[in-house]
């Protein structure tokens, strides 16, 4: 899109935003330059991430030493699992609730992902071994929820 004219959005609640391309040099300056007059910086990348881009609590504190540094990791920054993705089918499963579902002694549950195609609604076959081919078609949505 246009970044003079960005999409409404209801989330940035009238907040201004603009796209940065981290692997540029500028584009580090460029974040660099904000955060100059920036109380807070949250950032949610793997551990090192930003000190390799050269965004990381130092090069940021050295540019505004009031700056709020946030750091938003899945698995923390230390630690046997610090630089593995984290999202939350990785927590619930070590959690433990997903044991709870499925049937004691059968195959795993298997999942079927929907998407609308050519105005209705099909599942994709089960990626846990499924031996079907082929979509298998739902009845459409109602005219009223399309």
């Amino acid at each position: 899109g246009d970044p003079a004219n960005p999409p409404k959005d209801a989330l940035t609640r009238g907040r201004r935003s603009i796209g940065v391309d981290l692997k540029n040099p500028d584009g580090v300056e460029t974040v660099l330059s904000l955060i100059e007059q920036a109380d807070g910086l949250i950032e949610g990348f793997r551990p090192g991430v930003t000190e390799r881009m050269g965004l990381g609590p130092d090069a940021c504190l050295a540019r505004n030493p009031k700056l709020v540094y946030g750091r938003v990791t899945g698995w923390g920054q230390h630690g046997p699992m610090a630089h593995a993705a984290g999202h939350d089918i990785n927590y619930i499963s070590l959690a433990g609730p997903l044991a709870h579902i499925g049937r004691a002694g059968a195959a795993p549950t298997r999942w079927r992902a929907a998407r609308f195609r050519s105005g209705r609604w099909q599942t994709e076959p089960a990626s846990c071994g499924s031996s079907t081919s082929a979509s298998r078609s739902v009845r459409p949505l109602p005219s009223s929820a399309r």
